[in-house]
């Protein structure tokens, strides 16, 4: 199976150098506004469960971009359904992505 990395939303940043971790895949081009019964949220909340049902933890990365709000969402309900994620973190010294693994109780020491 390709794995694949979730991108909590598109925000035409460059995100190539993910191509190494699998195939790219965006949440959300939308903003989250918090008032009640808004269609842009009632999406979002759409295109997170839909990401959630193909989510593989096992093998899968979720890349964190944009708005805080989203990023926190996606990350709270794949951790509601698997215990753990791989996330995707980029370091500006390196110029890369460092994988790293969050469980229930936080950082989880073994990257899976």
């Amino acid at each position: 199976m390709t794995s694949k990395v979730y991108i909590t939303q598109d925000n035409r940043k460059n995100y190539t150098a993910a191509n190494a971790y699998g195939t790219p895949v965006f949440v959300t081009a939308l903003e989250y506004c918090g008032i009640q019964n808004s269609k842009n949220d009632l999406a979002i909340y759409s295109d997170i469960n839909n990401m959630a049902a193909q989510f593989d933890c096992d093998n899968d990365f979720v890349l964190l971009s944009g708005d805080p709000v989203i990023i926190a969402l996606i990350c709270h309900t794949l951790l509601d359904l698997f215990g753990y994620l791989r996330l995707l973190k980029w370091d500006t010294q390196d110029r890369a992505y460092n994988v790293i693994t969050i469980n229930n109780q936080g950082i989880d020491n073994v990257n899976r």
